[in-house]
């Protein structure tokens, strides 16, 4: 993603960052069971609430992040490649057919497919 790439300064040696999109890493809220049984059904309620409400403004600060080192990885020289993901999708034709052959990841796989 473009704030890490800026933020570890790797842009300044690695000219070239290829948007690949290969990887999603989903931001979420933990608690220990030990806290989360801790606290009153009322607190429970009101965190999920709250968590539930900030996403929206989570997507906001994470695109002007985002936007913010693009703009900045850009104006130091790096050079972003948007991939040719079908190609990589036609390599990975026969790994996926190999496993849409076990009813067992049948759905996992398509709900994977389905992403794209």
């Amino acid at each position: 993603n473009y704030p890490s790439y800026e933020s570890s300064r790797h842009f300044e040696v690695a000219r070239y960052y290829s948007k690949t999109e290969h990887s999603m890493a989903p931001e979420i809220l933990l608690f220990s069971k030990r806290v989360w049984d801790g606290l009153s059904a009322d607190e429970q309620k009101q965190i999920r609430a709250a968590a539930k409400e900030s996403v929206g403004y989570m997507r906001q600060l994470w695109d002007e992040r985002e936007a913010k080192s693009l703009a900045t990885v850009k104006a130091a020289g790096a050079q972003v490649i948007d991939v040719d993901k079908a190609s990589f999708q036609a390599a990975m034709k026969p790994v996926y057919d190999k496993f849409l052959k076990d009813p067992k990841l049948q759905d996992m796989v398509r709900r994977i497919q389905a992403v794209n």
